[in-house]
């Protein structure tokens, strides 16, 4: 089972203020995710241009860390354990059109 509880995922960026200036600013990657997957169910995320589904994948399979939450698979921390957490986990993305045979 995979558990994230409070996920969120900030990242600090400039943005150009005239032709010299620039500002920090921090964007919302991910804001307070939390969700339950359980063993054998297949998910799909769904959402608009921008709305952190990419990031929160990323975060619930260990290849990026979140700013805060918490993530467990079958009772692994996925932050203290990556390596653990990957023997356990399996993602297909970008894949278009439909299986067949399934």
């Amino acid at each position: 089972m995979i558990i994230a509880e409070n996920l969120k995922k900030t990242y600090e960026t400039k943005i150009r203020k005239g032709f010299l200036k620039s500002e920090k600013t921090t964007i919302e990657a991910v804001k307070e995710l939390n969700m339950e997957l359980k063993r054998g169910k297949i998910v799909g995320l769904l959402g608009v241009n921008g709305a952190g589904k990419t990031t929160s994948i990323k975060m619930l399979s260990t290849l990026l860390l979140p700013t805060s939450g918490t993530i467990s698979v079958d009772g692994i921390d996925a932050v203290k354990n990556p390596m653990e957490v990957k023997k356990k986990i399996n993602m297909v993305a970008g894949v278009r059109g439909c299986f067949t045979g399934v």
